[in-house]
């Protein structure tokens, strides 16, 4: 009988093989891949409340394709794998999806307060090969989302960090709207450093709390004011 309950034991608290992968990628330092979700401004450059509604939304959405873009100057990847370049293609897609978006709420799919895009941002340090981040995004995008929402993907290097944005529609081809969670992110951060070590890229997503971060990162606004070096009004 001791020797049962000895057996039991030791298999409680055996350690997983993917456990111990994980144990030795952190142990060697593996860069932590960066997954976040870009949330629209509520203020706009006066400092007034946006009020989410077709319109602001229509305008934001135009000028997020442009900032990703660079107005037209970076290619786009769309769901299906076509390559969208310049100004004009960027123009077609954002009419595309807001058309899309306006059948939406013809069918009830959708509010004047729905939000037409969700902009995930997934990043690695400056010394990953690019090409291979886009290429893990690509796969993680496909596997995730494809079939069901309609999405483009846009590789920036003109930052310390290669990264990629990838925006999606909001309501899906089946009516159900895309409502990412903290388990989602999680999920998204697990998927995107298997796609990345797939490729020869070491990386690792290990939670917050596991890493012993208990602060939350900044905001994406008061981030891009600090880089410029200006002073931020929250300090």
């Amino acid at each position: 009988a001791s020797g049962g309950a000895g057996q039991a034991k030791s298999s409680a608290t055996s350690i997983s093989a993917a456990d111990k992968a994980r144990l030795a990628r952190v142990v060697r330092g593996a860069p932590e891949v960066m997954v976040k979700v870009s949330k629209p401004a509520k203020m706009d450059k006066h400092g007034n409340p946006i009020r989410v509604n077709r319109q602001t939304e229509g305008t934001r959405v135009s000028a997020h394709l442009e900032y990703i873009s660079r107005n037209g100057k970076i290619e786009l990847e769309n769901s299906l794998g076509d390559v969208l370049a310049g100004k004009a293609a960027t123009a077609a897609l954002c009419a595309e999806w807001l058309q899309s978006h306006d059948e939406d709420r013809a069918n009830c799919l959708a509010s004047d307060r729905t939000r037409i895009t969700t902009s995930i941002v997934f990043s690695m340090p400056g010394n990953t090969n690019a090409s291979a981040v886009k290429d893990a995004v690509r796969a993680l995008a496909q596997q995730e989302f494809g079939g069901r929402h309609d999405y483009v993907m846009a590789l920036r290097t003109d930052t310390k960090h290669p990264h990629v944005h990838l925006t999606l529609r909001t309501v899906g081809h089946d009516g159900i709207k895309l409502n990412l969670r903290k388990a989602d992110l999680q999920h998204l951060r697990d998927t995107f450093a298997v796609m990345l070590r797939q490729r020869g890229i070491e990386a690792e997503s290990t939670p917050r709390s596991a890493r012993g971060v208990t602060r939350r990162g900044e905001r994406t606004p008061v981030y891009k004011i600090r880089q410029r070096g200006e002073v931020v009004a929250v300090d």
